[in-house]
């Protein structure tokens, strides 16, 4: 169990505080190992606990062999090494961790024929420099949570719904559809939450964010 979050911001880039509070809150899930890379107006960070590759090659947020992609990952891909001997016998890898497999697939194939080649449980957002866009993504099960939220200006996401009330000018508006869904079912069913301004990506489902604009999109993976 991995921590990622992130926030898209011009007015908040390079804020530091925010940055530490969101690591600080996501420390539980990754306690080996936290960082952050930030892409103007975008900062990925990561609490990774180790699992598949123990050594520093596996930290994250890491970057493609071009560093055109930058990922923050949380989840196992189960079949990470049979993808490595099929479709990438040619690369020399620098890790173990089944993050820099996915990074190397996307190098190749794009983004949805990679999502589709892997067998396991995930969530990760991926930023993409050439084209300026976040991608974020769940797998078709949904068993790694991932929540965004959005305006005008902003864009945040992370795995955990509390580091949202770190980021400025959030507005903890409880949601009455998600509060009926509670009552009704035990539980809330995305895309929705206790909280009118956070939504949970669907599984299976592709959000992509235009940096530029601030503007996004959903496909199926």
């Amino acid at each position: 169990m991995c921590g990622i979050s992130g926030f898209s911001d011009k007015n908040f880039f390079g804020d530091k505080e925010i940055i530490l509070k969101f690591q600080k809150t996501l420390n539980h899930r990754g306690p080996d190992f936290t960082n952050y890379l930030e892409y103007k107006p975008l900062t990925l960070i990561s609490n990774r606990l180790s699992i598949l590759d123990l050594s520093n090659q596996g930290n994250q947020p890491m970057e493609s062999s071009t560093q055109r992609y930058a990922i923050v990952y949380n989840g196992e891909i189960y079949n990470h090494i049979e993808l490595r001997n099929s479709y990438l016998s040619n690369y020399k890898f620098s890790s173990k961790s089944d993050t820099e497999t996915i990074l190397e697939l996307i190098e190749k194939f794009g983004i949805k024929k990679t999502c589709n080649l892997l067998d396991g449980m995930f969530a990760f957002a991926l930023l993409d420099k050439v084209d300026n866009k976040l991608f974020l993504v769940r797998d078709r099960n949904g068993q790694k949570p991932l929540y965004y939220y959005k305006n005008n200006n902003s864009f945040v996401f992370s795995s955990e719904i509390k580091v949202f009330k770190h980021f400025p000018n959030f507005k903890n508006t409880i949601s009455k559809i998600g509060e009926q869904l509670y009552l009704k079912f035990g539980y809330i069913h995305y895309p929705h939450t206790i909280y009118d301004e956070i939504s949970k990506l669907d599984p299976k489902y592709l959000l992509e964010l235009d940096l530029h604009n601030n503007n996004i999109n959903f496909s199926e993976i």
